[in-house]
């Protein structure tokens, strides 16, 4: 808190920050703090809390391509150019850094228990936006990829997570949340790996949908701009949507009841009206989806004596030294798939497939045969038949002269 409430003037002020973190590990602190401050409207919440620029003492990060190389030099993709931009580029030295918030400006939002400084968000954000890439040589050598230190007279713990740059949060049960402690710690590195899953569409399998057709950016994003919609009709905004600084109304009082253990459904908003907001964004999962893997390289214990950095905590981002993973749905055929597949689409339109064209072919090609067959045999018969019955007539006019000839001489002598 920058501001400090009335009913919070004689408790804190005049105490240290050593005196205040420990009153804070008491339950009855913790609660009397949250009370005042969830008293009042979020935008008034986020007047009574730090801002950004006195959160964040310095943020650097690399100077984009975008940034240190002319736009023409740009033109049909020729990123290569960029190499002449700035001299002894094989130095490290002399790659120059940036502000974070060169980069997109710093986000502020607020929920029932935290108060979230987002970097880097950008909806419109493309892979091949020079405005937000470095040289792959500059990333080899870079030791840190960010470089962040805060104030840490404004922070007792936290969370720091990494996700995709078009959501201003994105909650995930996976390894991508980190514990943050600057009582302890002075110093901490943290390492990331980024794995995209790209799914297929219908009729695939996968069924895949794109809700940015929508107007959403993910499916998670539909389903909290829905239940917003119900919590604000009610008495209030959710209290794990995290609102800017535009929202004017009060944290909902159904999120404010700590014995609330089954999502606060039971006092007012029902199953049935959340599960409009399933019908209405659906359950399809998203085309592309992308998780980190952030894990904390090491720390540095922070040495109290030390009064250069008493007041600092410093958080260093290291450049992904892996190979990302991409796990991508890709629709594919084997051969012989793919000519049933074709034939399929013949037999719908022609009403044959290749099977009965070449059955029917080979029946044309045997019954011309046979046709051709029995009509020579017809033929050789008929020829056969006549030269028989010409040959037993021959014999029987040879047999018949004969008999005539040997009966005459009987004949005579009788007479």
């Amino acid at each position: 808190m920058v501001k400090v409430h009335p009913k919070l003037y004689k408790v804190f002020v005049g105490k240290t920050r050593t005196e205040i973190s420990l009153m804070l590990k008491r339950q009855e602190m913790r609660e009397l703090l949250l009370n005042v401050i969830h008293s009042l409207p979020i935008n008034q919440q986020h007047q009574m809390t730090v801002k950004s620029n006195l959160f964040f003492k310095d943020c650097q990060v690399p100077t984009p391509l975008g940034r240190i190389v002319n736009e023409k030099l740009f033109e049909n993709g020729k990123h290569h150019l960029m190499l002449e931009s700035f001299t002894n580029w094989r130095d490290i030295h002399s790659y120059n850094t940036i502000n974070c918030s060169q980069i997109s400006p710093i986000i502020e939002t607020i929920s029932t228990d935290f108060k979230c400084f987002t970097l880097f968000h950008n909806q419109t954000i493309k892979i091949t936006d020079a405005n937000y890439q470095i040289p792959k040589d500059v990333a080899g050598y870079l030791k840190y990829l960010a470089w962040i230190k805060l104030n840490r007279d404004f922070i007792f713990n936290g969370l720091i997570y990494i996700h995709s740059p078009k959501l201003s949060h994105q909650y995930s049960q996976t390894s991508s949340i980190q514990q943050l402690d600057p009582d302890r710690h002075q110093f901490v590195s943290i390492a990331f790996e980024r794995e995209v899953l790209q799914l297929l569409p219908a009729p695939y399998e996968t069924n895949c949908y794109d809700y940015r057709q929508d107007g959403y950016s993910c499916r998670d994003d539909c389903i909290t701009k829905c239940k917003t919609e119900i919590y604000t009709q009610m008495d209030g905004w959710p209290g794990d949507v995290y609102a800017l600084k535009n929202v004017t109304m009060r944290l909902s009082k159904l999120w404010l009841n700590s014995w609330s253990m089954v999502g606060h459904l039971e006092e007012g908003v029902s199953a049935e009206s959340l599960s409009k907001c399933s019908f209405k964004c659906g359950h399809r999962d998203d085309c592309e989806s992308v998780q980190y893997d952030v894990r904390t390289v090491r720390v540095k214990e922070r040495d109290e004596g030390d009064s250069s950095g008493s007041h600092s905590y410093t958080i260093g981002i290291l450049p992904p030294k892996n190979v990302q993973l991409i796990n991508k749905h890709v629709p594919k055929y084997e051969p012989i798939e793919f000519l049933i597949y074709i034939g399929g689409l013949i037999s719908l339109y022609t009403g044959i497939t290749a099977i009965s064209l070449g059955y029917n072919i080979f029946s044309w090609l045997t019954f011309t045969n046979k046709v051709q067959n029995n009509w020579i045999f017809n033929k050789s018969s008929k020829s056969a038949a006549h030269n028989y019955k010409d040959a037993n007539a021959t014999e029987l006019l040879q047999v018949k002269t004969f008999d005539s000839q040997a009966q005459a001489p009987f004949l005579k002598t009788k007479f």
